[in-house]
C-alpha cells in the first residue's frame, strides 16, 4: 500500500517519502508517513493533522488535481509537503 524511502542522519531518521496508492485518502498517507519516521503506528501518534489542516480539502484537492498541485504545511515538529506527483515529504524540523 505504501513505499517509504528514508534519508538517515545521525542515527535517526530526519526524513520519509511515501508514495500513496489509488484507493487511500493523501491525509491517510501523511499520517502514514510520520508513523514510518517516527517508527510506530499511526494510531500512537501524539500528532493532530486536522488542527493544521483541513483533512477533507487535502484529500478532494490531490484527487481532483491532474498533476499540478502541490501543498505544504508544517503540523508540530514536521514540515510536510505533498507533491504533484502524489508523494508526500514528511521531514522533522
Amino acid at each position: 500500500m505504501l513505499s517509504m524511502e528514508a534519508k538517515v542522519g545521525d542515527s535517526a531518521q530526519t526524513r520519509v517519502m511515501a508514495a500513496t496508492a489509488e484507493d487511500v485518502p493523501m491525509s491517510t498517507t501523511v499520517i502514514e508517513a510520520i508513523a514510518e519516521l517516527e517508527s510506530t503506528r499511526p494510531m500512537a501518534l501524539d500528532v493532530t493533522l486536522y488542527d493544521a489542516i483541513d483533512l477533507d480539502a487535502l484529500d478532494s484537492l490531490c484527487t481532483a488535481s491532474s498533476g499540478g498541485v502541490e501543498v505544504s504545511f508544517t503540523v508540530d515538529d514536521y514540515d510536510i509537503e505533498v507533491r504533484a506527483d502524489d508523494t508526500v515529504v514528511v521531514e522533522r524540523r
